[in-house]
């Protein structure tokens, strides 16, 4: 069998397990761009054949690539999880008993790029946007745009789940409205992932909701879209360009003031796994304190 031969398998395989709604999913895409310089520089080359050396070639194809292509160059942190994207394909071939493990285990040698000691570059590190720089943008960008960019620094929403947010979603039983969304990020290993809506939030939830039926979405666009319509409005101002995602360390950096650590983790969706229905119970509390006094 040849990688070609094995890729093929493997992305049939991820089309379907990678999908969203029917339709590949971020990860899918990943998958795609991690095999294709796999497939450049040894997709004729027989399973067997193929080791951390020939692994470590392809990887240093992706940094080469970096300045003779003219597509955003991948980073550190991108092309190592590139190659780990590229032993996954060749873990399921052994779990699907198309060869022996020998050949994976011998792609688990090859050590990560290491910061300081590789030609590739790292993005600089996400912080809390200056206020000054989210209020200019706001003066920019169009209506929908400014509330969702509020709605990130009040909630910690991320873009994606702001643009699939629908209006069955929220639950206004109570005074700090919640949406426990039904897909998330961190779905498959058994978290769960609630947004919660204080009072300031929720002005702009109503603005958004009035003539909606219950199936639509409460920001109907796409997420490039809110994120393309940020940093063309920071190119215009001529300051730095940062993202919808940025927004949440805004947030981050509220909720860890007003109730620690482990309540800004709640908030944000990074590490509460729903074990029991008594520590869901806890989060949910101290969360819904944070909304009423921060969104």
């Amino acid at each position: 069998m040849t990688i070609n031969e094995l890729v093929l398998l493997y992305v049939e395989h991820a089309r379907s397990y990678y999908a969203k709604d029917g339709k590949p999913n971020d990860e899918f895409h990943c998958i795609a761009s991690a095999v294709r310089p796999l497939l450049d520089l040894a997709g004729e080359t027989a399973i067997s054949d193929f080791g951390p050396l020939s692994l470590k070639a392809v990887r240093e194809s992706m940094i080469q690539s970096n300045a003779d292509q003219e597509r955003k160059p991948w980073t550190r942190d991108y092309i190592n999880k590139a190659v780990s994207r590229i032993r996954r394909v060749f873990k399921w071939g052994v779990s699907q008993e198309l060869f022996g493990p020998a050949v994976l285990q011998r792609l688990q040698s090859l050590e990560p790029l290491l910061k300081g000691r590789t030609d590739a570059k790292d993005n600089p590190a996400r912080s809390a946007v200056p206020l000054e720089t989210i209020e200019a943008v706001r003066n920019e960008v169009k209506e929908r745009i400014r509330d969702m960019m509020d709605i990130a620094v009040l909630t910690g929403a991320r873009p994606g789940e702001l643009v699939y947010l629908t209006v069955e979603m929220i639950d206004s039983s109570a005074d700090v409205l919640r949406v426990v969304l039904p897909e998330h990020k961190m779905r498959y290993k058994g978290r769960r992932r609630v947004l919660y809506f204080g009072p300031k939030a929720q002005l702009i939830v109503k603005k958004h909701i009035k003539g909606k039926s219950k199936k639509d979405r409460l920001f109907p666009i796409r997420r490039g879209t809110f994120s393309n319509s940020i940093k063309r409005a920071c190119d215009k101002l001529k300051i730095p360009r940062f993202t919808g995602h940025w927004l949440r360390h805004n947030a981050g950096t509220q909720f860890r003031k007003l109730g620690g650590l482990d309540a800004a983790q709640v908030m944000l969706g990074h590490s509460h796994a729903d074990v029991t229905q008594i520590y869901a119970d806890a989060d949910d509390e101290q969360a819904i304190e944070i909304a009423r006094e921060h969104g």
